[in-house]
């Protein structure tokens, strides 16, 4: 799972959600142009909340087919 994180200010004084493109050390941006830090914290945090979610109704489906976990930790959430 991508964890998407705040970064900035930039020159600019606004703030950025990135994520750690996977397989290099590069960020990408998933957002960008928030005036505060608060409001990129609070996106960030969506964006994370919105893939974990994701990630349980895919796992809770593959039980109900009878399939093995995708994500053994998070049956412990």
């Amino acid at each position: 799972m991508l964890h998407h994180k705040t970064m900035g200010p930039n020159t600019a004084g606004e703030y950025q959600v990135t994520y750690q493109t996977p397989g290099c050390d590069v960020p990408t941006v998933a957002c960008s142009g928030m005036r505060s830090r608060g409001a990129a914290d609070t996106e960030a945090k969506r964006l994370n909340d919105v893939q974990l979610n994701r990630e349980r109704v895919i796992q809770a489906d593959a039980i109900a087919r009878g399939l093995r976990t995708i994500h053994p930790d998070l049956e412990q959430q």
